[in-house]
């Protein structure tokens, strides 16, 4: 998972991209993916074109590279090398994201209200507190 700072031009796109996990079917492929994705970050009012580099789906506001891939099992050394020609191409963008849509994945929600995380984080200070006073 990426934490970008506030300023940071990656940030709306990485929301876009947690928000487009939400409004796909599992069943659909990589081309839903890429028009979800792209749907809700023109909504957004950042411009984003197809990309004209290999191995690129979308760029956004001409710097940032988005390579949505079928799987996390995708993102091998090959793959790697695949972006990087993608980034030293004339014209490229500064930045690639690799995206990867999994139908189940495995964390949690990133957009539970902040006070059920913080409740949460407490009750279990709390119980850490009473395991520690019994023993």
């Amino acid at each position: 998972m990426i934490f970008p700072d506030l300023t940071s031009p990656l940030r709306p796109v990485i929301a876009a991209f947690y928000r487009t996990t939400y409004r796909i079917r599992p069943e659909s492929g990589p081309g839903e993916w890429a028009r979800v994705l792209r749907q809700l970050l023109v909504g957004e009012g950042l411009q984003v074109e197809r990309a004209t580099v290999l191995h690129l789906d979308l760029v956004v506001e001409k710097r940032i590279g988005v390579a949505i891939l079928p799987s996390t099992e995708d993102l091998t050394e090959a793959t790697r090398c695949r972006i990087r020609e993608a980034l030293a191409a004339n014209g490229g963008p500064e930045v690639v994201l690799l995206m990867a849509f999994v139908p189940r994945p495995r964390l949690g929600r990133v957009d539970a209200p902040l006070h059920v995380v913080r409740g949460s984080v407490r009750r279990g200070m709390q119980d850490g507190a009473k395991d520690r006073r019994w023993r």
